[in-house]
């Protein structure tokens, strides 16, 4: 091989290595792109079901407890109300 062969070998693998960063950067870009645009369309949502979490999912009352002290109390339909006694035994 002469060296104007390696030469242009050379320099092509380096000139393919650069196209091929900056490939890479675009598509990085772009994918970032397309994240942002999903992660706007979705909080909303994430930040719903991070209401959701904080809110009462289950109620318990013990036995001994007067029913009167939750008379006011006004619960969705999903609310599970468990009565229970505690053993203190």
């Amino acid at each position: 091989m002469s060296v104007l062969v390696l030469f242009v070998v050379l320099f092509l693998l380096m000139l393919g290595a650069w196209v091929f960063a900056a490939i890479s950067l675009w598509y990085g870009r772009e994918l970032l792109k397309r994240q942002r645009i999903l992660t706007q369309a979705l909080l909303p949502y994430l930040k719903k079901m991070e209401q959701d979490k904080a809110t009462m999912k289950a109620l318990q009352i013990d036995k001994d407890e007067p029913l009167s002290k939750y008379q006011n109390v006004t619960l969705p339909d999903e609310i599970h109300i468990d009565f229970t006694r505690e053993n203190n035994a």
